[in-house]
This record gives structure tokens, C-alpha cells and sequence, in this order.
């Protein structure tokens, strides 16, 4: 069955490797699909600022068990919403 994480405080730009080690629950095996959830502060005429989030489309490439690059840059603003099978979920046929 897929896991699914969210993540956040990472900063990389496009393509470069992102660590995950310690940051998800069981090595990757096959990354599902990815999603960011770009934030940014809003600022309401001086009177109240706050976060939102869009959300961007994104490739996620697995390099190792715990390394991948993806095709668009990611800030610390941003959430990285990871779906992918662990390899601890693999059965091997007998």
C-alpha cells in the first residue's frame, strides 16, 4: 500500500538531490506521484498577512532508497506531498 508524507522546510533548486534519510517513515521503493504546495505571505492592505498554498505539479525522480530530485525548485515556504510504495511493502513471489 502507498505512503503518503508531507514535508517541509526543504530547500532545493530544480534537479539538485534531495536527502530525505530521517525524514520518512521507510526506504522508497517506487515514487506514486509528488505534489508541491507553494506558500507564499500575503499581504492584505497592511491589516493582516498570512500564508497560502498553490499547487504545482511535479516529477520526482528516485536517485536511492532515500534520495530524489524533482523537476521544479522547492523553498522552505513550500509542503512537499511525497506518495510513493516503501520497500518494506514488497512482497517477494515464493
Amino acid at each position: 500500500m502507498p505512503r503518503q508524507v508531507v514535508l517541509g522546510g526543504i530547500s532545493a533548486s530544480a534537479g539538485a538531490n534531495i536527502d530525505l534519510r530521517g525524514r520518512i517513515p521507510a526506504p522508497i521503493f517506487r515514487i506514486v506521484s509528488a505534489v508541491v504546495l507553494q506558500g507564499r505571505s500575503v499581504n492584505e492592505g497592511g491589516t493582516a498577512t498570512y500564508d497560502i498554498f498553490t499547487m504545482a505539479s511535479a516529477t520526482a525522480t528516485k536517485i536511492d532508497p532515500y534520495t530524489i530530485t524533482l523537476d521544479v525548485a522547492v523553498t522552505t515556504k513550500d509542503l512537499l506531498v511525497i506518495t510513493y510504495v516503501s520497500t518494506t511493502e514488497i512482497v517477494a513471489p515464493t
